[in-house]
């Protein structure tokens, strides 16, 4: 070796370690699997407390309206919804490509109706006469959610039910997968995620003081 040349001394070694080694990755990622496992037990909790019967949790059975948006199968809790109607004339209130596509008067109450759709990733859904509309009641608010079709209702065994434990592409998560007894499954969704996601209450205080 050059009498010139010096070793190169490993980074991570001797007193001169890095701050952040071995350790402190260990310990990052139980941190980090903590978390996932509490986001677990709360996306459980959310299901149970949004899908039980009205008469409390005296059943094991958790009750599911089934709908298809575009191309997707998806499934909320019915506990929150009102009714499902085809889908009437919206005056629009958001420009193109929002996940609000306009406002409706149900039975004297001003509903803001969202595009599924856009929620999950996709472009807007035209807005026809075909499509329908599925009114939730979440206090103080009502809002309605363009679907192209409601498929069936299910009440199926928490056991039925598996909690996502990953996030897919689009504005909101979902909570859960519930399989289907002849096979396949569908995605969860919570009523107050939806809500959440496109700023309800925003736009309803915003509405009621103007």
């Amino acid at each position: 070796m050059d009498d010139k040349t010096k070793p190169v001394k490993p980074r991570g070694t001797g007193p001169t370690r890095d701050r952040f080694g071995w350790s402190d990755a260990a310990l990052r990622m139980e941190q980090i699997g903590a978390l996932e496992q509490k986001i677990i037990e709360l996306k459980r909790d959310l299901v149970l407390s949004t899908s039980s019967s009205a008469f409390g949790p005296l059943s094991d059975d958790l009750t599911f309206l089934m709908m298809r948006v575009k191309r997707k199968f998806v499934a909320v809790p019915v506990h929150h919804v009102e009714e499902v109607v085809q889908m009437p004339a919206v005056a629009p209130l958001y420009d193109k490509g929002s996940a609000v596509l306009g406002l409706l008067d149900y039975h004297g109450n001003t509903v803001a109706v969202i595009d599924f759709a856009v929620l999950l990733g996709m472009n807007n859904a035209p807005v026809t006469p075909d499509k329908a509309l599925v009114i939730f009641s979440l206090r103080p608010y009502l809002f309605a959610v363009m679907i192209d079709e409601p498929t069936d209702v299910v009440t199926v065994s928490q056991r039925a039910i598996r909690v996502a434990d990953e996030v897919l592409p689009g504005a909101i998560s979902s909570i859960g997968v519930l399989r289907m007894t002849g096979g396949g499954s569908v995605l969860l969704y919570d009523v107050g995620s939806i809500a959440h996601s496109v700023g309800l209450e925003r736009i309803m205080k915003s509405l009621e003081s103007g």
